[in-house]
Protein backbone atom coordinates (compact mmCIF):
# COMPACT_ATOMS: atom_id res chain seq x y z
CA UNK A 1 0.00 0.00 0.00
CA UNK A 2 2.83 2.10 0.75
CA UNK A 3 4.36 1.78 -2.66
CA UNK A 4 1.39 2.69 -4.19
CA UNK A 5 0.57 5.91 -2.68
CA UNK A 6 3.88 6.77 -3.15
CA UNK A 7 3.75 6.24 -7.17
CA UNK A 8 0.32 8.11 -7.29
CA UNK A 9 2.17 11.26 -4.95
CA UNK A 10 4.64 10.77 -7.46
CA UNK A 11 2.45 11.08 -10.89
CA UNK A 12 0.60 13.34 -9.12
CA UNK A 13 3.53 15.67 -8.56
CA UNK A 14 4.94 14.71 -12.61
CA UNK A 15 1.48 15.73 -13.36
CA UNK A 16 1.36 18.96 -11.63
CA UNK A 17 4.78 20.32 -12.91
CA UNK A 18 4.09 19.36 -16.19
CA UNK A 19 0.85 21.71 -16.14
CA UNK A 20 2.89 24.67 -14.57
CA UNK A 21 5.42 24.11 -17.23
CA UNK A 22 2.58 24.10 -19.74
CA UNK A 23 1.03 27.40 -17.79
CA UNK A 24 4.79 29.15 -17.57
CA UNK A 25 4.62 28.86 -21.96
CA UNK A 26 4.92 31.73 -23.77
CA UNK A 27 5.25 32.97 -27.44
CA UNK A 28 8.70 34.64 -27.98
CA UNK A 29 8.67 37.25 -31.14
CA UNK A 30 11.94 36.29 -32.36
CA UNK A 31 12.21 38.35 -35.00
CA UNK A 32 10.60 41.49 -36.70
CA UNK A 33 10.66 43.32 -39.81
CA UNK A 34 9.34 46.10 -42.33
CA UNK A 35 9.55 46.41 -45.72
CA UNK A 36 8.22 48.37 -48.35
CA UNK A 37 5.85 46.66 -50.66
CA UNK A 38 5.64 48.89 -53.47
CA UNK A 39 5.70 47.59 -57.07
CA UNK A 40 4.62 47.83 -60.39
CA UNK A 41 1.07 46.31 -59.70
CA UNK A 42 -0.41 44.15 -56.73
CA UNK A 43 1.35 44.19 -53.83
CA UNK A 44 2.78 40.27 -54.11
CA UNK A 45 5.15 38.04 -51.35
CA UNK A 46 6.45 34.11 -52.19
CA UNK A 47 7.40 32.28 -49.22
CA UNK A 48 8.94 29.22 -48.99
CA UNK A 49 8.98 27.37 -45.68
CA UNK A 50 9.07 24.49 -43.29
CA UNK A 51 7.00 26.24 -40.97
CA UNK A 52 3.38 27.56 -40.57
CA UNK A 53 2.26 30.32 -42.54
CA UNK A 54 -0.14 32.56 -41.20
CA UNK A 55 -1.50 36.25 -43.45
CA UNK A 56 -3.79 38.82 -43.04
CA UNK A 57 -4.24 42.58 -43.77
CA UNK A 58 -2.63 45.43 -41.89
CA UNK A 59 -4.63 47.03 -39.14
CA UNK A 60 -6.18 50.25 -40.98
CA UNK A 61 -5.76 52.06 -37.82
CA UNK A 62 -1.77 51.72 -38.06
CA UNK A 63 -1.61 53.58 -41.20
CA UNK A 64 -2.26 56.56 -38.46
CA UNK A 65 -0.11 55.19 -35.92
CA UNK A 66 3.09 54.86 -38.24
CA UNK A 67 2.18 57.59 -40.53
CA UNK A 68 1.82 54.83 -43.59
CA UNK A 69 -0.20 56.81 -45.33
CA UNK A 70 -0.53 54.50 -48.59
CA UNK A 71 -0.31 51.15 -46.32
CA UNK A 72 1.94 49.37 -48.79
CA UNK A 73 4.35 48.00 -46.08
CA UNK A 74 4.71 44.39 -45.39
CA UNK A 75 5.34 43.66 -41.61
CA UNK A 76 6.61 40.37 -40.38
CA UNK A 77 7.30 38.52 -37.40
CA UNK A 78 8.39 35.44 -36.53
CA UNK A 79 7.30 33.25 -33.49
CA UNK A 80 8.40 30.95 -31.39
CA UNK A 81 6.80 29.13 -28.50
CA UNK A 82 9.08 27.94 -25.75
CA UNK A 83 8.21 26.06 -22.19
CA UNK A 84 9.91 29.18 -20.50
CA UNK A 85 8.35 32.41 -19.34
CA UNK A 86 11.18 34.43 -19.56
CA UNK A 87 12.71 36.33 -22.62
CA UNK A 88 15.06 34.70 -24.77
CA UNK A 89 18.07 36.74 -25.13
CA UNK A 90 19.19 38.98 -27.91
CA UNK A 91 22.06 36.75 -29.32
CA UNK A 92 19.90 33.53 -28.57
CA UNK A 93 17.13 34.77 -30.52
CA UNK A 94 19.89 35.88 -33.48
CA UNK A 95 21.75 32.52 -33.46
CA UNK A 96 18.08 30.97 -33.84
CA UNK A 97 17.20 32.92 -37.11
CA UNK A 98 20.75 32.30 -38.29
CA UNK A 99 20.40 28.84 -37.67
CA UNK A 100 17.09 28.76 -39.80
CA UNK A 101 18.69 30.68 -42.50
CA UNK A 102 16.05 33.22 -42.62
CA UNK A 103 15.79 35.57 -45.35
CA UNK A 104 13.53 38.63 -47.19
CA UNK A 105 14.70 40.29 -50.12
CA UNK A 106 13.25 41.99 -52.54
CA UNK A 107 12.99 40.84 -56.28
CA UNK A 108 12.93 42.75 -59.31
CA UNK A 109 11.40 41.54 -62.87
CA UNK A 110 9.88 42.44 -66.12
CA UNK A 111 6.42 40.73 -65.22
CA UNK A 112 6.56 41.69 -61.80
CA UNK A 113 7.95 43.01 -58.68
CA UNK A 114 7.85 41.05 -55.00
CA UNK A 115 9.25 39.84 -51.44
CA UNK A 116 10.51 36.89 -51.43
CA UNK A 117 10.87 35.14 -47.73
CA UNK A 118 12.62 31.56 -47.48
CA UNK A 119 14.09 29.72 -44.45
CA UNK A 120 15.17 26.35 -43.60
CA UNK A 121 14.66 23.43 -41.18
CA UNK A 122 16.48 23.79 -38.16
CA UNK A 123 20.23 22.62 -37.59
CA UNK A 124 21.46 23.40 -34.23
CA UNK A 125 18.31 23.79 -32.52
CA UNK A 126 15.72 21.27 -31.87
CA UNK A 127 12.47 23.20 -31.14
CA UNK A 128 9.48 21.32 -32.77
CA UNK A 129 8.27 22.52 -35.57
CA UNK A 130 5.01 23.22 -35.15
CA UNK A 131 5.96 25.60 -32.25
CA UNK A 132 7.66 28.24 -35.07
CA UNK A 133 5.79 30.35 -37.04
CA UNK A 134 6.00 33.19 -39.51
CA UNK A 135 3.39 35.79 -39.29
CA UNK A 136 2.65 38.80 -42.36
CA UNK A 137 0.85 41.67 -42.23
CA UNK A 138 -0.02 43.12 -45.46
CA UNK A 139 -1.25 45.24 -47.89
CA UNK A 140 -5.27 44.17 -47.90
CA UNK A 141 -4.87 44.10 -52.05
CA UNK A 142 -1.94 41.52 -52.10
CA UNK A 143 -1.14 38.17 -54.20
CA UNK A 144 0.49 35.69 -53.10
CA UNK A 145 2.93 32.71 -53.58
CA UNK A 146 3.28 30.17 -50.61
CA UNK A 147 4.69 26.71 -50.27
CA UNK A 148 4.84 25.25 -47.00
CA UNK A 149 6.93 21.82 -46.21
CA UNK A 150 6.63 19.34 -43.57
CA UNK A 151 3.19 19.36 -41.04
CA UNK A 152 3.25 23.35 -41.68
CA UNK A 153 -0.03 24.33 -42.13
CA UNK A 154 -1.43 28.18 -44.27
CA UNK A 155 -3.85 30.49 -42.73
CA UNK A 156 -4.60 33.52 -44.69
CA UNK A 157 -8.27 35.61 -44.38
CA UNK A 158 -9.31 38.77 -45.58
CA UNK A 159 -7.03 39.83 -48.72
CA UNK A 160 -8.13 40.63 -51.79
CA UNK A 161 -6.55 40.90 -55.54
CA UNK A 162 -4.49 37.76 -56.10
CA UNK A 163 -3.41 35.84 -57.70
CA UNK A 164 -3.19 33.43 -54.65
CA UNK A 165 -1.56 30.44 -54.76
CA UNK A 166 -0.78 27.96 -51.81
CA UNK A 167 0.69 24.27 -51.64
CA UNK A 168 1.05 22.44 -48.23
CA UNK A 169 2.39 18.86 -47.63
CA UNK A 170 0.89 17.47 -44.17
CA UNK A 171 -0.43 20.83 -42.79
CA UNK A 172 -4.37 22.02 -43.16
CA UNK A 173 -4.82 24.73 -45.79
CA UNK A 174 -7.12 27.16 -44.06
CA UNK A 175 -9.17 30.19 -46.14
CA UNK A 176 -11.51 32.97 -44.87
CA UNK A 177 -13.09 35.96 -46.84
CA UNK A 178 -10.29 36.05 -49.93
CA UNK A 179 -11.56 37.39 -53.05
CA UNK A 180 -9.81 38.44 -56.45
CA UNK A 181 -8.83 37.06 -59.86
CA UNK A 182 -7.41 33.69 -59.28
CA UNK A 183 -7.20 31.13 -56.35
CA UNK A 184 -5.37 27.63 -56.55
CA UNK A 185 -4.91 25.73 -53.16
CA UNK A 186 -3.70 22.54 -52.92
CA UNK A 187 -2.21 19.84 -50.29
CA UNK A 188 -0.60 16.22 -50.38
CA UNK A 189 -1.74 15.03 -47.23
CA UNK A 190 -3.62 17.61 -45.59
CA UNK A 191 -6.99 19.52 -45.58
CA UNK A 192 -8.18 22.78 -47.31
CA UNK A 193 -10.75 24.22 -45.27
CA UNK A 194 -12.88 27.61 -46.03
CA UNK A 195 -15.09 28.44 -42.88
CA UNK A 196 -17.09 31.88 -45.08
CA UNK A 197 -16.64 32.49 -48.65
CA UNK A 198 -14.62 32.44 -51.72
CA UNK A 199 -15.39 34.71 -54.38
CA UNK A 200 -13.28 34.80 -57.21
CA UNK A 201 -13.00 34.69 -61.30
CA UNK A 202 -11.05 31.01 -61.32
CA UNK A 203 -10.60 28.93 -58.70
CA UNK A 204 -8.80 24.93 -57.93
CA UNK A 205 -8.74 23.27 -54.71
CA UNK A 206 -7.45 19.60 -54.57
CA UNK A 207 -6.27 17.45 -52.04
CA UNK A 208 -4.57 13.92 -52.49
CA UNK A 209 -4.59 10.45 -50.12
CA UNK A 210 -7.36 11.53 -47.98
CA UNK A 211 -7.34 15.07 -47.57
CA UNK A 212 -10.76 16.46 -47.77
CA UNK A 213 -11.90 20.11 -48.87
CA UNK A 214 -14.78 21.90 -46.71
CA UNK A 215 -16.00 25.89 -47.97
CA UNK A 216 -19.01 27.88 -46.75
CA UNK A 217 -19.61 29.33 -50.17
CA UNK A 218 -18.01 29.45 -53.30
CA UNK A 219 -19.05 32.10 -55.97
CA UNK A 220 -17.49 33.95 -58.89
CA UNK A 221 -17.10 32.70 -62.40
CA UNK A 222 -15.36 29.40 -62.51
CA UNK A 223 -13.96 26.62 -59.91
CA UNK A 224 -12.86 22.96 -60.02
CA UNK A 225 -12.73 21.13 -56.36
CA UNK A 226 -10.72 17.46 -56.61
CA UNK A 227 -9.53 15.08 -54.36
CA UNK A 228 -8.37 11.54 -54.58
CA UNK A 229 -9.46 10.14 -51.41
CA UNK A 230 -11.01 12.50 -48.82
CA UNK A 231 -14.85 14.19 -49.15
CA UNK A 232 -15.84 17.60 -50.50
CA UNK A 233 -18.50 19.49 -48.33
CA UNK A 234 -19.61 22.75 -50.17
CA UNK A 235 -22.32 25.13 -48.53
CA UNK A 236 -23.34 26.89 -51.45
CA UNK A 237 -22.39 27.69 -55.18
CA UNK A 238 -23.04 30.51 -57.21
CA UNK A 239 -20.81 30.22 -60.22
CA UNK A 240 -21.11 30.11 -64.20
CA UNK A 241 -19.27 26.88 -64.03
CA UNK A 242 -17.99 24.29 -61.24
CA UNK A 243 -16.48 21.05 -61.46
CA UNK A 244 -16.85 18.79 -58.35
CA UNK A 245 -14.15 15.32 -58.74
CA UNK A 246 -12.98 11.97 -56.23
CA UNK A 247 -11.65 8.93 -56.35
CA UNK A 248 -12.99 7.45 -53.40
CA UNK A 249 -14.16 10.19 -51.33
CA UNK A 250 -17.89 11.81 -50.95
CA UNK A 251 -19.15 15.00 -52.17
CA UNK A 252 -21.86 16.85 -50.52
CA UNK A 253 -23.06 19.93 -51.80
CA UNK A 254 -26.16 22.32 -50.73
CA UNK A 255 -27.67 25.25 -52.73
CA UNK A 256 -25.88 25.07 -56.45
CA UNK A 257 -26.44 27.41 -59.15
CA UNK A 258 -25.55 27.73 -62.59
CA UNK A 259 -23.61 24.89 -64.25
CA UNK A 260 -22.32 21.61 -62.14
CA UNK A 261 -20.25 18.96 -62.58
CA UNK A 262 -19.83 16.03 -60.51
CA UNK A 263 -18.37 12.74 -60.45
CA UNK A 264 -17.05 10.41 -58.21
CA UNK A 265 -15.85 7.16 -58.54
CA UNK A 266 -16.66 5.47 -56.09
CA UNK A 267 -18.30 7.84 -53.30
CA UNK A 268 -22.00 8.92 -52.83
CA UNK A 269 -23.16 12.51 -54.34
CA UNK A 270 -25.56 14.51 -52.56
CA UNK A 271 -27.35 18.06 -53.86
CA UNK A 272 -29.03 20.00 -51.07
CA UNK A 273 -30.92 22.17 -54.23
CA UNK A 274 -30.58 22.74 -57.61
CA UNK A 275 -30.57 25.83 -59.40
CA UNK A 276 -29.00 25.23 -62.83
CA UNK A 277 -27.82 22.51 -65.32
CA UNK A 278 -26.60 19.82 -63.34
CA UNK A 279 -24.63 16.30 -64.52
CA UNK A 280 -23.67 13.91 -61.65
CA UNK A 281 -22.04 10.57 -62.23
CA UNK A 282 -20.59 8.05 -59.91
CA UNK A 283 -19.13 4.63 -60.40
CA UNK A 284 -20.05 3.04 -57.22
CA UNK A 285 -22.53 5.42 -54.54
CA UNK A 286 -25.76 7.05 -54.16
CA UNK A 287 -27.27 9.91 -56.27
CA UNK A 288 -29.47 11.80 -54.18
CA UNK A 289 -30.57 15.45 -55.43
CA UNK A 290 -33.56 17.93 -54.35
CA UNK A 291 -34.52 19.77 -57.50
CA UNK A 292 -36.63 23.37 -57.50
CA UNK A 293 -35.70 25.41 -60.09
CA UNK A 294 -33.58 23.28 -62.33
CA UNK A 295 -32.83 23.12 -66.06
CA UNK A 296 -31.75 19.89 -67.82
CA UNK A 297 -30.26 17.25 -65.14
CA UNK A 298 -28.12 14.07 -65.99
CA UNK A 299 -28.08 11.10 -63.25
CA UNK A 300 -26.23 8.76 -63.81
CA UNK A 301 -24.20 5.61 -61.45
CA UNK A 302 -23.29 2.02 -61.95
CA UNK A 303 -23.94 0.36 -58.62
CA UNK A 304 -26.14 2.34 -56.27
CA UNK A 305 -29.66 4.49 -56.83
CA UNK A 306 -30.61 7.59 -57.44
CA UNK A 307 -33.40 9.57 -55.35
CA UNK A 308 -34.89 12.82 -56.87
CA UNK A 309 -36.89 14.65 -54.31
CA UNK A 310 -39.32 17.44 -55.91
CA UNK A 311 -40.04 20.01 -53.59
CA UNK A 312 -43.89 20.66 -54.08
CA UNK A 313 -44.86 21.72 -58.09
CA UNK A 314 -42.03 23.97 -58.29
CA UNK A 315 -41.30 22.87 -62.01
CA UNK A 316 -42.50 20.70 -64.92
CA UNK A 317 -40.01 18.30 -66.30
CA UNK A 318 -40.10 15.48 -68.34
CA UNK A 319 -37.96 12.37 -67.64
CA UNK A 320 -36.20 9.43 -69.35
CA UNK A 321 -35.64 6.74 -66.19
CA UNK A 322 -33.21 3.73 -67.41
CA UNK A 323 -33.12 1.60 -64.17
CA UNK A 324 -33.91 -2.11 -62.24
CA UNK A 325 -36.11 -0.67 -60.75
CA UNK A 326 -38.48 2.58 -60.65
CA UNK A 327 -40.42 4.23 -57.88
CA UNK A 328 -42.81 7.19 -58.23
CA UNK A 329 -44.26 8.76 -54.96
CA UNK A 330 -48.04 8.67 -55.43
CA UNK A 331 -48.20 12.18 -54.02
CA UNK A 332 -45.97 13.30 -57.07
CA UNK A 333 -47.75 14.55 -60.49
CA UNK A 334 -46.65 12.53 -63.00
CA UNK A 335 -47.47 11.85 -66.56
CA UNK A 336 -45.92 7.88 -67.41
CA UNK A 337 -46.37 8.10 -71.91
CA UNK A 338 -44.29 4.98 -72.19
CA UNK A 339 -42.69 1.99 -69.95
CA UNK A 340 -40.97 -0.57 -71.38
CA UNK A 341 -38.58 -3.24 -70.62
CA UNK A 342 -35.39 -3.22 -72.39
CA UNK A 343 -32.96 -6.45 -71.15
CA UNK A 344 -32.50 -6.04 -67.73
CA UNK A 345 -33.95 -2.93 -67.14
CA UNK A 346 -37.45 -0.91 -67.34
CA UNK A 347 -37.22 2.28 -69.26
CA UNK A 348 -39.90 4.96 -68.59
CA UNK A 349 -40.39 8.55 -70.14
CA UNK A 350 -43.07 11.06 -68.98
CA UNK A 351 -43.78 14.75 -67.21
CA UNK A 352 -43.16 15.66 -63.74
CA UNK A 353 -46.28 18.84 -62.63
CA UNK A 354 -47.12 18.43 -66.24
CA UNK A 355 -48.47 22.03 -67.56
CA UNK A 356 -51.72 22.91 -69.37
CA UNK A 357 -49.37 25.00 -71.88
CA UNK A 358 -45.87 24.10 -73.23
CA UNK A 359 -43.12 26.49 -71.50
CA UNK A 360 -40.49 27.35 -73.96
CA UNK A 361 -37.08 25.16 -73.78
CA UNK A 362 -38.90 22.00 -71.85
CA UNK A 363 -36.54 20.67 -69.06
CA UNK A 364 -35.36 17.38 -68.63
CA UNK A 365 -34.81 14.84 -65.91
CA UNK A 366 -32.41 11.72 -67.34
CA UNK A 367 -31.16 9.12 -64.00
CA UNK A 368 -30.17 5.86 -65.49
CA UNK A 369 -29.08 3.31 -62.12
CA UNK A 370 -27.34 0.27 -63.54
CA UNK A 371 -27.77 -2.07 -60.58
CA UNK A 372 -30.34 0.30 -58.17
CA UNK A 373 -33.32 1.88 -58.18
CA UNK A 374 -34.68 5.63 -59.33
CA UNK A 375 -36.91 7.14 -57.22
CA UNK A 376 -38.81 9.92 -57.48
CA UNK A 377 -40.19 11.83 -53.91
CA UNK A 378 -42.35 14.30 -53.04
CA UNK A 379 -40.58 16.94 -50.49
CA UNK A 380 -42.62 19.70 -48.77
CA UNK A 381 -41.05 23.34 -48.68
CA UNK A 382 -40.44 23.16 -45.16
CA UNK A 383 -38.46 19.73 -44.87
CA UNK A 384 -36.32 21.12 -47.42
CA UNK A 385 -35.27 23.67 -45.04
CA UNK A 386 -33.36 20.69 -43.23
CA UNK A 387 -33.74 22.97 -39.99
CA UNK A 388 -32.92 20.06 -37.85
Amino acid sequence: MFRVEKLLKYVTRATNCLNRRQIRGKTQDVFAWKMDASSKDTPFIVVQSPYTVKIQPVNPMEYIENVDTDGQSVKGNVYLETDDEGDLAPDLKNSFMKDINFNVRPVSSNSKDYLEVTCSEQQQYQYPTKNITLHFQVPAACGVDINVRGDASIDIKDLEGGPFEMVTNQGACCLKNLKGSSLRASSNYGDIICQSQLLFEHGFLETKKKGTISVKKLQGKEFNLKTEHGDVDVGATYLLKAKFASKSGCIKLGDVHGFTEIRAEDGNISIGSTAGQLEAFTGRGSIDVNLSQHEDVVLNTNEGDITVKCLQESFSSEFLVRSKHIHVDSNIDVVIDKERAEGNFTVMTGELNKKDKKEEGVKTIKAEAKLGTVKFEKEDWFSSLKLS
